[in-house]
């Protein structure tokens, strides 16, 4: 149930493959999942939001941003640990 995927920063890691596996269908391939605030901009510009608007929330803190490591915010649990327990589990 497990799919090796290349992630940009952490190399190869495994996401869990779809449950249903139709042949008829044509299953997006497997990627990694976006960043946390990989595509806020992207999100925020489709919203109506100008460059200029979306710079002052950023500056604002509005937009703050965890750290690249994190998983999860708060919870300790980095994505070192998180890739770890995913592997034991393979």
């Amino acid at each position: 149930m497990a799919q090796p995927v290349r992630h940009p920063d952490l190399g190869n890691i495994h996401v869990v493959k779809n449950a249903v596996n139709l042949r008829v269908l044509r299953i997006f391939p497997y990627q990694p999942t976006p960043e946390r605030g990989e595509h806020t901009d992207t999100v925020l510009s489709e919203f109506g939001y100008s460059e200029q608007e979306i710079a002052e929330l950023r500056e604002g803190g509005c937009l703050k941003q965890p750290d690249s490591d994190r998983a999860f915010s708060g919870s300790g649990l980095t994505l070192g640990t998180l890739e770890h327990q995913v592997s034991s589990w393979l």
